[in-house]
């Protein structure tokens, strides 16, 4: 009856396991991948990774440092504009956390794989 039960409703290590194992095989197939590149190649994706987060997050930062502009002249705003731009700030934070997060995951696979080939 246990046994049946087990099959049934997976362990937590089994659910992370399968939870995983794409990710893992998907890194492995980068690492056949990244083989055939030489160790200029390999550090060169460092700065393609580098590159591909500062594109994922180039429109916020830029409409970030266009609401920091307006908060320099404070003088020129009222409080409900400052407290408006305050809250656009933090709406910001939250986007960028979102989209470097998602971005991070993207190209987890792919890291993983270029630690995997110079070690």
């Amino acid at each position: 009856m246990l046994k049946v039960l087990s099959k049934i409703f997976p362990s937590k290590s089994e659910k992370d396991v399968r939870r995983i194992l794409p990710i893992v095989e998907e890194i492995n197939r980068y690492a056949e991948e990244f083989q055939k590149l030489s160790d200029e190649e390999l550090k060169g994706k460092s700065a393609e990774f580098r590159g591909r987060l500062k594109e994922a997050t180039k429109g916020i930062e830029e409409e970030t440092a266009a609401l920091k502009e307006q908060l320099k002249a404070p003088e020129n705003m009222t409080l409900e504009e400052r407290e408006s731009v305050y809250s656009q700030l933090e709406q910001q934070q939250k986007d960028l956390d979102a989209a470097t997060s998602g971005i991070l995951n993207e190209i987890l696979p792919e890291t993983y794989a270029v630690v995997k080939e110079t070690c």
